[in-house]
């Protein structure tokens, strides 16, 4: 890690740009030789665990498609992506399917083929691209302020066809592979496959807003293609928290860019040997078995030149540990790092990490009993044991709607269920996840009541986005997190990214909600509330006079 430092602090300072610069990506070595990083699209290898994007088109087998016209089917093996057909009319193709093959790989954690509309599609939000961004945006920017709507864009930027697979080594090596499309290559064109930890999501409809955060350790590939489009280059980006150079917090810590010179920043960095490779093609290519859109071919079957890019980063090597699961690509106007954002897809889910349990199931916080006390569902043998080192939440406190509250530590009920705290007045942290402030998703239940004033939760529905909840270890320090919403599910639905982690520390608590289901002593739906750390502060006799509070790293 120290000399991984050290390299970044050269990048830094100007004395490694020159050398990368220099030097083409084509001889950093490829993750692994499971996907044919060629700068082709079909396999050209022999059947077996290597894989290309697409079937190889050797005459058997001849695969088959769901019976839809113009379906495109690819014979041959070894490809991820197969029977990609037309859209209806100018709407935008439908995306490929994966492959038997692919779909049997043990070893694929997550797979994504994006279709993104052009500018002359005709999409649910009328005649254009339903994906471009508001002007002013660029690169490192707050996620929450990109706003997107319908129209158009120039041919140079606007993004066509986008795939990616990431998949886990008998070795452990996390990697990942992406490629993409370009319309066209008679024009200066400059695009960003940014990888990100947050779950990055946009709100429904034809215009509104992206959600979710930057954090310590995303990527960004810059690819530039200039000289009118011929000559590609690239250029690594690591999200840094901190000013460089310097010490960097761990990854997954969230840190949102703020105020008029925010000191987090998307900073360059070298690569080290086996990293990195990224590759274009230099003559015609043949498409998979999926609809292309090259506008300079003319036809759905084949790729002009400097049209198609692929890559691939071998995470361990890279060093990182945490877990991405969004992929943003986007578009850039101009060559520099900083120029306005134009077109994007998705974001989409993407996945480095695989989940490590089934996810129990929401927990029943609607048994009550007009006396206070109820009794545990779960046996104590099934209760979760806290290991002392591990800084287990004593208290939770709401300061707006007046909670404070002592925290229990619980396990599985007999159904599987997260368990409910044993007092109305007590809220319960599950105890097999990460406890509030670790990485990780740290999950916490409690009882709504009949009637105002009866459990802790009462009052959990008028939550507001913002609103601070404080968490009080057993170690004296207190962790503050800020909410960013809520949402009401169904009391049988499984919500499994509960308890799945993305490498930042976040806090779930969960009440009843609904009507109240006589039958089953319970009510019918869950209240599920989702915060994010923003700061922990040591116990008051362990704070140095001369030291303010400081950011959880």
């Amino acid at each position: 890690m120290a000399s991984w430092r050290r390299l970044a602090q050269a990048l830094a300072s100007g004395a490694m740009a020159a050398a990368l610069a220099g030097s083409p990506a084509s001889i950093l070595a490829a993750p692994s030789t499971w996907l044919e990083i060629d700068s082709n699209i079909l396999t050209d290898a022999p059947p077996g665990a290597i894989h290309d994007w697409a079937n190889s088109g050797a005459a058997s087998p001849t695969n088959t498609c769901p019976p839809v016209p113009g379906t495109v089917n690819v014979s041959g093996s070894g490809g991820l992506f197969n029977c990609g057909s037309p859209g209806s009319g100018s709407a935008p193709p439908s995306p490929p399917g994966l492959t038997a093959a692919a779909s049997a790989d043990k070893s694929i954690v997550s797979t994504l083929f994006a279709v993104d509309p052009l500018s002359s599609d005709t999409t649910a939000c009328g005649a254009g691209d339903s994906t471009v961004l508001g002007g002013g945006l660029k690169n490192g920017d707050d996620i929450n302020t990109f706003n997107f709507s319908t129209g158009n864009v120039p041919a140079k930027d606007d993004l066509g066809n986008i795939y990616a697979v990431s998949r886990i080594r008998a070795d452990g090596h996390h990697e990942l592979f992406f490629a993409a499309e370009r319309l066209v290559n008679n024009g200066d064109s400059h695009m960003d496959f940014e990888f990100m930890q947050s779950k990055v999501t946009r709100t429904a409809g034809c215009s509104g807003t992206l959600s979710g955060h930057r954090t310590e350790g995303d990527l960004l590939l810059a690819v530039d293609f200039t000289n009118g489009g011929s000559l590609a280059g690239n250029s690594l980006f690591q999200w840094h928290c901190n000013a460089d150079p310097g010490p960097q917090p761990p990854a997954g810590t969230v840190c949102d860019p703020s105020g008029a010179t925010p000191v987090p920043h998307y900073q360059q960095i070298a690569p080290l040997p086996g990293t990195l490779t990224f590759l274009v093609n230099a003559a015609t290519i043949a498409c998979g078995g999926w609809i292309c859109r090259d506008a300079v071919t003319g036809n759905a079957t084949q790729i002009a030149a400097n049209d198609f890019m692929e890559g691939g980063i071998d995470l361990a090597v890279l060093p990182f540990t945490g877990c991405f699961n969004t992929l943003l690509p986007h578009t850039r106007t101009a060559q520099s790092f900083t120029s306005g954002l134009k077109d994007f897809s998705g974001p989409d889910p993407f996945h480095t990490c695989r989940a490590s349990v089934p996810p129990p199931g929401l927990p029943n916080t609607g048994l009550v009993d007009p006396d206070g006390p109820i009794s545990l569902l779960t046996p104590p043998a099934q209760t979760a044991a806290q290991p002392a080192a591990r800084p287990a939440p004593v208290r939770l406190s709401v300061p707006r709607l007046g909670i404070d509250a002592r925290v229990e530590r619980v396990g599985l009920d007999r159904q599987g269920n997260l368990a409910a705290p044993n007092a109305l007045k007590d809220v319960a942290w599950y105890a097999r996840g990460p406890a509030p402030g670790e990485p990780g998703s740290a999950v916490m239940d409690g009882h709504l009541g009949v009637r105002p004033g009866q459990a802790v939760f009462w009052d959990l529905g008028r939550i507001r986005r913002g609103d601070r909840i404080v968490v009080t270890r057993a170690d004296g320090r207190r962790v503050t997190f800020v909410v960013d919403g809520a949402r009401t599910y169904p009391r049988t639905a499984s919500v499994p990214e509960l308890f799945s982690s993305d490498g930042t520390s976040q806090l779930w608590l969960i009440t009843c909600s609904g009507r109240w289901d006589y039958g089953r002593s319970t009510y019918d739906d869950r209240l599920i509330v989702h915060a994010r750390v923003i700061e922990a502060a040591p116990s008051p006799d362990r704070i140095p006079a001369s030291r303010p509070r400081y950011r959880l790293l």
